[in-house]
């Protein structure tokens, strides 16, 4: 019974402190780059950073973060005809051609180093 109530007592106060020093992931840059003719409205997302804005054709928008990037692109701020895409830290992705509704085209640059 006395081991019960120790390992209740004692296991979470483990778990935050090992949480709390355990080695966390080094960010990373997530960024877009909008390659269609017009400006588009731009929502890129990782767990602890955020970016929204209107992004210009050939201009990038980025984000630090150590996860991966949700991004969600409109053709207004407030839009619903919008596409998402997910984005893997360290990569720079193109969007290609936007439709709407989840009908857009991406491309992925590689690094040939």
């Amino acid at each position: 019974m006395k081991l019960s109530v120790f390992v209740l007592r004692v296991c979470p106060l483990m778990v935050f402190v090992g949480l709390w020093f355990w080695p966390r992931p080094a960010t990373a840059e997530v960024c877009v780059v909008n390659q269609t003719p017009e400006p588009l409205y731009f929502a890129v997302a990782t767990w602890s950073n955020s970016v929204q804005r209107e992004v210009q054709p050939t201009s990038r928008v980025c984000v630090q973060g150590e996860s991966s990037a949700e991004v969600v692109v409109s053709s207004e701020p407030e839009g619903l005809d919008g596409c998402e895409h997910l984005v893997q830290p360290g990569e720079t992705e193109l969007l290609l051609r936007f439709a709407g509704f989840g009908n857009c085209q991406w491309l992925k640059l590689v690094d040939d180093n």
